[in-house]
């Protein structure tokens, strides 16, 4: 006898900001289930996937006041005109509208238990899991979001990469029996776990041209840090009740 179940969504969603703000879901989930005619056999298996896209505006624009020039000229371009010359560049609030933060995140978890009875009295269960997810953060300043009028500026970008993976593998060997007036039961087993983190941090600036904004070899300055995290385990248990 068996079942199994799958599902799928997608889901997206745009603000009402003149930035570039999107965001959408991707989410697949599948199961399983079995179980042998005589009885003796089980087992079960859970998997699902997301993907997740978000782009949106470094920040809100809360900082102009209600009389202030158009943001946006006529061609939908950052009107830098009318603020220039007002005092430091940090005035083009709107300016955080053309430097969006970019983030995709691709999950996948999956789970799988099975048992069988061996004889009477004595079964084995096993449970194992794995995990990975990746995911990037790109954070981008263009040239095309600075305004043309003040001199000496360049675009940049940050970027963070990290890829984790997760399993374990917990297989026990269960023995029950009547022992006189008693009911014995002993159970042995051993768990095996390993986890794995893997990240990097990009950084790079003074870039002229927003075509190359995403290659940090071609940054005019750049700076790179990435690491590796590793831990496992393992352990031998066992239980005895009478």
């Amino acid at each position: 006898r068996y079942s199994f179940r799958l599902s799928c969504s997608y889901n997206t969603l745009r603000t009402i900001n003149k930035g570039p703000d999107k965001n959408g879901v991707l989410n697949i989930n599948f199961s399983y289930n079995h179980k042998s005619s005589d009885g003796k056999l089980d087992m079960g298996l859970t998997t699902g996937y997301i993907y997740t896209f978000t782009q949106a505006a470094r920040m809100p624009v809360a900082e102009l006041a209600p009389n202030a020039p158009a943001i946006l000229d006529s061609n939908g371009k950052p009107n830098y005109a009318p603020f220039h010359g007002l005092g430091s560049i940090a005035r083009y609030e709107f300016a955080s509208l053309f430097q969006p933060g970019i983030t995709k995140v691709n999950s996948f978890t999956s789970s799988f238990n099975a048992g069988y009875a061996i004889a009477k009295g004595l079964s084995l269960r096993v449970t194992a899991g794995y995990t990975s997810m990746s995911s990037i953060n790109d954070m981008l300043i263009p040239l095309a979001s600075l305004s043309p009028l003040e001199t000496g500026l360049t675009g940049s970008v940050l970027m963070g990469r990290s890829t984790s993976s997760n399993w374990n593998a917990d297989p026990t060997l269960n023995y029950g029996t009547n022992l006189g007036r008693g009911q014995l039961d002993v159970m042995v087993g051993t768990s095996i776990q390993q986890r794995k983190t893997i990240y990097m941090s990009l950084y790079g600036a003074g870039y002229t041209n927003d075509y190359l904004l995403g290659s940090i070899a071609d940054a005019a300055v750049k700076d790179i840090v990435e690491g590796t995290n590793l831990y496992r385990y393992n352990a031998v248990f066992g239980r005895i009740n009478f």
